[in-house]
């Protein structure tokens, strides 16, 4: 049917936008899974390289699936790679995305929850921002230890006019790498123990994997999630992994 054509032209269209793995600004090495529950979804992330010194890097959750959140997705993309937001100031890029969803007038339930952090190369410090977004960031240091970033904020919905986060920043060294996640993975959930994977699950996971390669490390953290899992997988999963060089 023509509804199925345009689906499937929609879904490429959105992994397309799924930045490679690669090593950008000769300074982050990037590793990611991506798995949309349906034919698309509502999770994104993307690299964005803002001028030589600064690299950003987010991932977001929009509510609901489909095709409504995936063109929340390329929406939320084009705000974050517009030109005025190559500047480096993290809370006005969180503002400039308020401002422009509510332009668009949606009903009050839809809101996305974004995590963003601006890596500096000459200072090797990341300045974290967080909307919403309840997957918090995981460092993985270089000698193997894990670090979770408590750092909160307030989804951009249309009941907010400006930011209202805090940003924290963190000096990384060599060799450290961060996580960044969607709750799809968390939420991973078993019927006959009526437990999620949760939190508690990533991190056991992390635990065990933390020798590995960043590319096992990341599918194996995945595959635990979804094998905890009893039934089929209803959310998606976005699950990235940046490593300093």
């Amino acid at each position: 049917s023509k509804m199925k054509v345009d689906l499937n032209f929609a879904k490429q269209l959105q992994r397309k936008i799924i930045p490679e793995d690669a090593i950008y600004g000769d300074a982050i090495r990037v590793i990611s899974k991506y798995e949309p529950s349906e034919a698309l979804g509502g999770d994104i992330f993307d690299i964005i390289e803002i001028d030589e010194d600064n690299i950003g890097i987010y991932i977001a959750d929009v509510s609901g699936h489909g095709v409504s959140a995936s063109m929340f997705t390329l929406f939320l993309r084009q705000i974050m790679r517009n030109k005025k937001n190559k500047s480096k100031n993290i809370e006005e890029t969180i503002d400039d995305l308020i401002y422009n969803f509510k332009e668009l007038n949606v009903e009050p339930e839809t809101y996305f929850t974004v995590l963003y952090g601006i890596y500096n190369k000459p200072t090797q410090e990341i300045t974290f921002v967080n909307a919403g977004h309840n997957c918090y960031p995981i460092i993985i240091t270089g000698n193997n230890e894990l670090k979770e970033i408590d750092i909160n904020g307030f989804p951009i919905c249309s009941l907010i006019d400006r930011s209202m986060h805090n940003s924290i920043k963190i000096k990384l060294n060599k060799g450290d790498r961060v996580l960044f996640y969607t709750d799809g993975l968390v939420e991973s959930y078993d019927a006959k123990s009526n437990t999620f994977f949760g939190y508690e699950g990533l991190f056991k996971a992390l635990e065990k994997n933390i020798k590995e390669k960043s590319e096992v490390l990341i599918s194996n953290i995945y595959d635990e999630a979804i094998r905890y899992s009893s039934e089929f997988i209803k959310d998606d999963i976005a699950v990235v992994l940046f490593e300093i060089i």
